[in-house]
């Protein structure tokens, strides 16, 4: 009589580790697919969105130049554009940004405003400082600057 295989024994013990290991790997694998999308791509749709905010704020900014020949100052910061000076005969100025406050970037942080700009010559600057709000950083936490916007 042929001994049998017992359930603990060890061709058995090899079985349940090999095909073990590779239902381990399969699941490995269809999270990385499934999840694959929502990880770079989100952080870039933030960042695009942060870009076209500051591309925004760079409109609102050409159309108080406009009104008023100059840009706002540093000290006033963007909430002019929000709440723009009154005319010399009194009459008021549109909301240049439409809403009601100055946005924060995408991931709520406020955005920083020079003019004239301290990096460069440029008549102003908008920055974001990315996820972290602290300058610097990589891939989400990059800062996103007016002037290197295409």
């Amino acid at each position: 009589m042929k001994d049998e295989q017992q359930p603990g024994d060890a061709a058995s013990q090899e079985r349940l580790m090999k095909y073990g290991c590779i239902g381990i790997a399969v699941t490995a694998v269809i999270a990385l697919v499934a999840l694959q999308p929502l990880g770079p791509t989100d952080w870039r749709k933030k960042v695009g969105a942060t870009e076209i905010q500051i591309k925004e704020m760079e409109q609102a900014l050409v159309m108080f130049k406009v009104d008023h020949k100059r840009y706002p100052t540093t000290a006033e910061g963007l909430n002019i554009l929000i709440n723009p000076p009154p005319t010399k005969t009194g009459k008021g100025y549109p909301n240049y940004l439409g809403p009601d406050e100055v946005p924060t970037d995408r991931w709520g942080n406020p955005f920083h405003f020079w003019s004239p700009g301290i990096h460069g010559d440029h008549d102003y600057e908008i920055i974001s400082l990315g996820a972290d709000g602290e300058p610097g950083g990589e891939r989400i936490d990059a800062d996103v600057k007016s002037w290197e916007i295409q």
